[in-house]
């Protein structure tokens, strides 16, 4: 195996790791109007290279376990039997730096770093999903599991993510739930700690 997949994560901001690893190297191809840009790690002294194949169709992160720069390129191309309908041309040194800034802002666009999450409490013998959304209190247990991945926080002045929740006038409620996982920003709509409006069986 010359190579293996890397990070199927597709909020892992790969790229931008491997620009900050060291050198890289820049392939542009076309064929039939298609473009292909293949970012690499260039570190002569290491048995393994990182990768980056971009298409518009997606993107494939790679591991490319060999040295040579010509055996790198047909490994990937071997592995990645697509590559060969593009003849791909090295960028010039003196617009790798452009082009690495280039594609860090297209993947800053492309990976979503923030999420909302609803969590509703269900007391025992409750199966209708209003009856959920009507809790106005949850149990020790239930809040005792929020904070097993995530801190309560006051939502009155909140800097960070709010997720939609009001941070000014508590129309939301007074506290929510929040977490950061792997850089990315979660904020969990708790039903239990949002107001309760009676005309309203679904809380909205």
């Amino acid at each position: 195996e010359d190579m293996e997949l890397l990070d199927s994560d597709k909020d892992v901001k790969f790229f931008e790791q491997l620009s900050k690893a060291g050198t890289i190297v820049h392939y542009v191809g076309e064929q039939d109007g298609g473009i292909v840009i293949v970012s690499m790690e260039d570190d002569k002294n290491r048995k393994f290279q990182r990768a980056i194949i971009r298409t518009a169709k997606e993107d494939t992160r790679l591991l490319v376990t060999t040295m040579s720069v010509g055996k790198r390129i047909k490994a990937l191309c071997n592995q990645c039997p697509d590559l060969h309908q593009y003849k791909l041309v090295k960028i010039k040194k003196e617009l790798t730096d452009p082009w690495t800034q280039e594609l860090l802002k297209v993947e800053s666009q492309m990976v979503e770093r923030t999420y909302k999450f609803g969590v509703l409490y269900a007391k025992p013998g409750q199966t209708i999903e209003d009856e959920f959304f009507n809790n106005v209190d949850g149990s020790d247990a239930f809040y005792h599991f929020l904070s097993c991945f995530s801190s309560k926080v006051q939502l009155n002045g909140w800097k960070h993510f709010r997720g939609g929740l009001d941070v000014k006038t508590g129309t939301t409620g007074e506290f929510s739930y929040y977490q950061i996982h792997k850089g990315c920003e979660i904020m969990f709509h708790v039903s239990t700690l949002i107001p309760y409006y009676p005309k309203d069986t679904q809380q909205v």
